[in-house]
């Protein structure tokens, strides 16, 4: 097995931004520790209760969430992500936590708030295509969510203030090994899934200027980090930690939801 060894990018952002590494193969713990910035309160009271609202509905949370191991045979985790945690002013604010997480990683000081509150567009439950708006409010606990295209809305709004030549894409529709080039080139990926790779299933539904819509559940959104063989690696906004996930369990629940993707580059 090849020795640790850092690959840097070249992101193709303004100078001053700051640069990160491709970390192959392993990495130590204490590395790891210092990357997930656990200071919220929530997180520790989510690993207590193991429970998570979103859409008005409680889902029990499976037992082990810590982060387990590193990328082997070749997998590769991205440098010095920076995890952040939905709680407690978002309990349903995993898209925006996510996306704020992926800009601080590219040199930003974007706030999970100020993102939630002036870049994000929301509308009423009951009302609101979730493809396109969040439906309710990140900062209350009966809100349901959004899809890729309202993130990679926000995520340009906030972009273009600074005219440095990063942009948002909605890369949707690939298979979720097909992302793992986006982590080989240093790009963290905005992805969709179920909490804790549950099962999901359709629940609440709306009629939107006559098209029926179908919220499934329960969605999550979190930033892949990392992959190997058998793994992905997740910075999840939930608990604020990274978490690793077997391929094929967090496959299920990416493929239900529309296999969804966005990134900044």
């Amino acid at each position: 097995m090849k020795k640790p060894c850092f690959f840097m990018r070249n992101s193709g952002k303004a100078p001053g931004r700051g640069n990160h590494g491709i970390l192959k193969t392993s990495i130590g713990a204490a590395l790891l520790s210092a990357i997930c910035f656990l200071g919220c309160a929530a997180a520790a009271e989510y690993e207590e209760t193991g429970r998570m609202v979103k859409g008005g509905l409680v889902f029990d949370s499976a037992e082990s969430r810590e982060w387990s191991g590193v990328p082997m045979n070749g997998g590769i985790l991205l440098e010095d992500f920076p995890v952040l945690c939905q709680f407690p002013e978002l309990p349903t604010g995993c898209e925006i936590t996510s996306l704020s997480m992926v800009l601080n990683y590219y040199g930003f000081s974007a706030d999970k708030c100020d993102l939630s509150d002036n870049y994000l567009v929301k509308g009423p439950i009951g009302t609101t295509n979730f493809w396109d708006t969040f439906v309710g409010d990140p900062r209350k606990s009966d809100a349901y969510g959004c899809y890729a295209p309202a993130i990679v809305d926000a995520a340009n709004a906030y972009l273009d203030q600074y005219n440095d030549g990063l942009q948002a894409f909605d890369v949707s529709g690939s298979t979720l090994h097909g992302l793992y080039d986006y982590i080989d080139m240093g790009l963290p990926v905005i992805i969709w899934g179920t909490v804790d790779c549950q099962e999901g299933a359709y629940s609440t539904k709306w009629v939107i200027d006559g098209e029926t819509i179908t919220w499934y559940a329960p969605e999550h959104c979190l930033v892949l980090v990392g992959y190997d063989e058998d793994n992905v690696w997740v910075a999840d906004p939930a608990a604020g930690i990274l978490r690793s996930y077997p391929c094929n369990d967090f496959e299920r629940g990416f493929d239900a939801l529309h296999k969804q993707a966005v990134i900044i580059q």
